[in-house]
């Protein structure tokens, strides 16, 4: 097993990229940190996702042995009606939350046809499918990932690559602080306890991509639904 990560600054990435590798997986990691702290199974890609060329050809070094991809990287700012967005301000949550996801899979997915039950994770979000006060470019924009991570399942769901679209719910992460100052909705007045763990969502993920493909029915699991976590994590 070798998984692509794709946003390991902080939060959920970070906590995935520890969990994997404390269990000995090799991983290759894409963020704009400069530098991560050392770990015994990483090769780390310093770069901004929307410098395809430039990574791209980092990747390229180790692309033939990947197994899966994980893709955490995304933005919540700004957060204000979409009538006071900036061109620039828009352009930059659709390259980072949806055209960066398409990219990591054009330059990935060709690699892993037909692979060692290879899976391709998207960590989306429950603002894909339902609108929130000040958030129009996210949520336009992960309803855009949303919407791809179900056309490519069926355009190449007989490849042998599982596609896979995880909502985490509310984490507590660096995110929740921006949210909570922005106090443009009511996600913002979520008590602290309300949210998940990034530790727990990333020993869910991990075991996510332990199961084989054929056992995992849903393109779409959400970790706040009950019945969900309990038939994963008992599979």
């Amino acid at each position: 097993m070798k998984v692509f990560l794709v946003g390991v600054g902080g939060g959920i990435g970070w906590s995935i990229l520890k969990a994997l590798d404390s269990l000995g997986v090799e991983t290759v990691t894409l963020s704009r940190t400069k530098k991560l702290p050392e770990l015994g199974h990483n090769t780390h890609i310093s770069s901004d996702i929307i410098n395809v060329n430039f990574w791209k050809r980092i990747l390229d070094q180790h692309i033939e042995d990947i197994t899966h991809v994980v893709y955490c990287s995304g933005v919540i700012s700004p957060q204000k009606s979409f009538l006071k967005l900036s061109d620039k301000e828009l352009r930059r949550s659709f390259e980072v939350n949806f055209f960066g996801l398409l990219e990591v899979a054009r330059n990935t997915i060709p690699y892993m046809r037909n692979g060692h039950n290879s899976k391709f994770i998207y960590l989306g979000t429950g603002a894909a499918i339902r609108g929130y006060k000040g958030w129009s470019a996210y949520c336009t924009s992960k309803a855009a990932s949303h919407m791809f991570i179900e056309c490519a399942s069926l355009d190449h769901g007989d490849i042998g690559v599982k596609f896979i679209d995880i909502n985490p719910g509310s984490v507590d992460t660096d995110m929740q602080l921006k949210i909570r100052e922005a106090k443009v909705n009511r996600v913002s007045k979520k008590m602290i306890s309300e949210h998940n763990s990034p530790e727990f969502v990333a020993e869910f993920i991990y075991k996510i991509l332990f199961l084989e493909n054929n056992s995992i029915k849903d393109l779409y699991i959400s970790i706040n639904n009950e019945e969900m976590v309990r038939k994963y994590f008992n599979g």
